[in-house]
């Protein structure tokens, strides 16, 4: 890649590269601020409890709309215009969703939020490749991470406190406060691109219209499909079959229009397409263990949200602490060896919880959290700086925004799939458990005789039934917990793969060796 030649950062700079994080935490942030508040929101609308998930799900179909239109928006308009008029629409989209008093109002401005807030996710992408020469972008990447990770771990348990203090209204009514700031600085700052009026000739509108339905069916296939048993739905099936076909009309729009809605151009540079695949690694790895640990805690250990977000915070605070020493390592250390002492931790961070029992306490999870949170920090830099270290300065907008995209999807596949790999496995168990409660099985029915007797001494009227069930209860929470260790294993087999895979990378030019000199 031919580099750019780069001025130094000037005030204005770094404030407009400000107003884009800002913007990247809002837009993200807003995804799960709404998941401990989601049964007040139902009351507040009078929905039912299937029909409240779209207040989540209507939102990420949005966003994932939006992340690769990103590029030729960009191009289009500027980084500018669009970030700017996306913050003042996510502003008013939030202030709408606060005054809804309807579900289907409600789904309806969180997916123009979820498409507004889309837009400001890419641009610091672009902006770090942009701005900042290849030996100072480290700093800048780990700042990326921090704002990139920490709002959805965070995301929960601010919601759940700003309900608490206010009401679920004020969960969209912090954005405007920040949302005209952020709308402002980014007006006044960004001059790092120009307009280029001429793309809006023969825009390719049969080409959003695919990409909008395919993303949005695939994005609501992943999310609804583990819940209604995935084919079994006729939903989920006409959903899928849509999309699908809406996929291979874009597909066939991108390789015959001559100003596609997704520039294919990214994708053939190889390194940039492995990176890619590591980005969606990496939103399976963050979405995937939160999704597990937060699960098993509820559902096995029985805590609640506060004990759970305490828990999940350590993460966070983890990846706090390490935020000084990323930039320091990423600017000195090779990216595929960073890349690899990242996925070490997050396979360590993910083996220990194979190992999981119903007994576990507190302690026992903040060594995996702060693994976690480790390998957080140390994952994103060198993926980012590896997948668009190749790429033409031309192809960057467009490439950001399929990167970004590649992240969000990998998150909510390895959801849904994990999802429907505890389900399954904790049917294995179970039944493998029964086996057990065979007559014939001494120890079983020792345990079975010692649970009617201690029924009927606090007086049960059924000692015998009452102990069939709790023993029926243990075995099935003996069986989900050992669901919950399989999953892990899945996990890390993913990561094991993804470890293997790394010497086929390619490290960005000129940086083989660790550039000392060229940081002091």
């Amino acid at each position: 890649m031919t580099a750019p030649d780069y001025r130094p950062l000037g005030l204005r700079d770094w404030i407009g590269f400000a107003a884009l994080g800002c913007g990247m935490f809002m837009a993200i942030l807003d995804v799960q601020i709404v998941t401990a508040s989601l049964g007040e929101i139902r009351a507040g609308l009078g929905a039912t409890p299937d029909e409240i998930s779209w207040v989540q799900t209507s939102y990420l179909i949005g966003e994932v709309v939006m992340i690769p239109l990103t590029g030729i928006l960009s191009r289009m308009l500027s980084t500018r215009v669009l970030f700017t008029a996306s913050a003042i629409g996510f502003t008013i989209a939030s202030a709408a969703c606060a005054m809804a008093d309807t579900l289907g109002v409600m789904i309806f401005w969180r997916t123009v939020q979820g498409f507004l807030g889309g837009a400001m996710i890419p641009a610091l992408f672009v902006a770090i490749f942009t701005l900042f020469p290849p030996n100072r972008r480290g700093a800048a990447m780990a700042a990326v991470t921090v704002i990139g990770t920490l709002a959805p771990t965070f995301g929960p348990a601010l919601g759940g406190w700003i309900t608490e203090l206010a009401s679920w209204h004020w969960l969209f009514l912090i954005n405007l406060v920040p949302g005209p700031l952020v709308a402002l600085a980014a007006w006044l700052t960004i001059r790092w691109d120009r307009p280029d009026w001429t793309i809006a000739r023969g825009f390719d509108l049969p080409g959003l219209a695919c990409l909008a339905i395919g993303l949005g069916c695939l994005q609501y296939v992943l999310e609804e499909g583990a819940r209604h048993d995935w084919f079994e739905d006729g939903r989920i099936a006409l959903a899928t079959v849509v999309g699908g076909a809406a996929m291979i009309g874009l597909v066939a729009r991108i390789m015959t229009h001559g100003n596609p809605i997704v520039s294919p151009v990214p994708l053939r540079d190889r390194t940039f397409a492995l990176g890619c695949g590591y980005s969606a690694v990496i939103g399976i790895m963050v979405f995937g263990s939160i999704f597990l640990s937060v699960l098993f805690m509820a559902l096995v250990s029985g805590w609640s949200s506060g004990t759970i977000g305490l828990i999940m915070g350590v993460s966070g605070l983890a990846q706090l602490l390490c935020t000084p020493f990323t930039g320091w390592i990423t600017d000195r250390v090779e990216p595929r060896r960073m890349l690899l002492a990242a996925l070490l931790c997050a396979l360590a961070s993910a083996w220990m919880n194979t190992g999981m029992t119903a007994q576990w306490g507190v302690e026992d999870h903040l060594p995996p959290q702060i693994l976690r949170g480790l390998a957080i920090m140390l994952l994103f830099p060198p993926v980012s700086l590896i997948a668009f270290s190749t790429l033409p300065q031309s192809a960057l907008k467009d490439g950001s925004g399929i990167f970004n995209l590649s992240r969000m999807l990998g998150g909510a596949a390895g959801i849904a799939g994990l999802n429907s790999y505890l389900l399954a496995r904790q049917d294995v168990h179970i039944a493998h458990l029964s086996e057990q409660l065979a007559p014939g099985n001494r120890a079983m029915e020792a345990m079975l005789y010692a649970l009617a007797d201690r029924h009927a001494a606090i007086g049960t009227a059924e000692p015998e039934q009452a102990a069939m069930t709790a023993l029926r209860e243990l075995l099935e929470r003996e069986a989900l917990v050992l669901a919950f260790n399989d999953s892990f294993r899945l996990l890390a087999f993913l990561l094991v793969v993804a470890i293997l895979l790394v010497p086929l990378l390619r490290t960005a030019p000129g940086r083989r060796a660790a550039p000392v000199e060229a940081a002091g």
